[in-house]
């Protein structure tokens, strides 16, 4: 994935992520970090105008540079990502962990994205929703034109950009689900990742409670209080949103995901 994004952006890994901006060389990047300590395209948007300007006054930027530079800088995607209806950034701003319930047969996550700027204040995204990301694929069939990534050497200057929505297990480096999709050119894409649970946690409760080794995968003993069921399993999973084509847009999520034994009618 972050090769991906190196070869769109023609830089090399390590390279500062300010080089993906039109306009911004090797000399300004490092002016901005060592001035300001303005590494990214959002610490950029960030700064006050009098400190940018002196900056910039001081760069060797061609005529219109500065122009193609904000326009770049604010086209630059800034996603608000919805985990099972908790916005990742009020629960990262808070330090807060999310505990998702879900059947063990069938464990599936809903996530929302959209762009920050088709949100309305509170942050709610605005638009009428079609972009549902049930596809398989990279989202190329879409009817809903998206819109280009920042990339200016790439040939042709313009490509379509997408994300990786990947669920991992940061302990175990193992993926439990991804898919690629484009966000349409206004409104929300919602996905639906099912997730491959590890086959020593998609237990049930009796199995759970009676294997002996339990303590040794990390397992919680069986419970019955649970409103689907007994705790088959607690997994601390991580929800890793990645651009293909941006260095530095990435978001990740650490949350835990608590399977429970459906309960079935006798």
């Amino acid at each position: 994935m972050e090769m991906s994004q190196s070869i769109v952006q023609g830089l090399a890994p390590g390279d500062p992520p300010l080089l993906q901006l039109p306009g911004v060389d090797s000399a300004l990047a490092r002016r901005l970090a060592d001035a300001a300590g303005v590494r990214t395209a959002y610490e950029l948007l960030d700064m006050e105008d009098t400190a940018r300007d002196a900056i910039f006054s001081g760069a060797d930027l061609r005529p219109g540079a500065l122009e193609s530079l904000a326009d770049a800088a604010n086209r630059f995607p800034s996603l608000v990502v919805t985990l099972e209806g908790r916005r990742a950034d009020a629960l990262r701003s808070n330090g807060d962990t999310a505990t998702l319930d879900v059947p063990s047969d069938a464990a599936t996550l809903a996530v929302e994205l959209v762009r920050e700027q088709d949100t309305d204040g509170d942050g709610k995204a605005e638009g009428d929703g079609d972009g549902d990301g049930e596809g398989e694929g990279d989202g190329e069939g879409d009817a809903t034109p998206a819109r280009l990534a920042v990339c200016p050497r790439w040939p042709g200057g313009g490509r379509q950009d997408a994300w990786w929505v990947v669920v991992g297990d940061p302990d175990t480096n193992r993926v439990l689900a991804i898919k690629k999709v484009v966000l349409p050119a206004r409104g929300p894409r919602r996905v639906t990742l099912a997730l491959v649970v590890p086959p020593e946690a998609a237990r049930t409760p009796r199995d759970a409670a009676d294997d002996d080794d339990d303590d040794d995968k990390g397992l919680p003993a069986a419970s019955d209080g649970d409103a689907l069921g007994g705790t088959v399993a607690l997994l601390r999973l991580c929800l890793y949103v990645v651009n293909d084509s941006h260095l530095g847009a990435d978001q990740e999520l650490p949350f835990r995901l608590r399977l429970v034994h459906p309960v079935r009618p006798p």
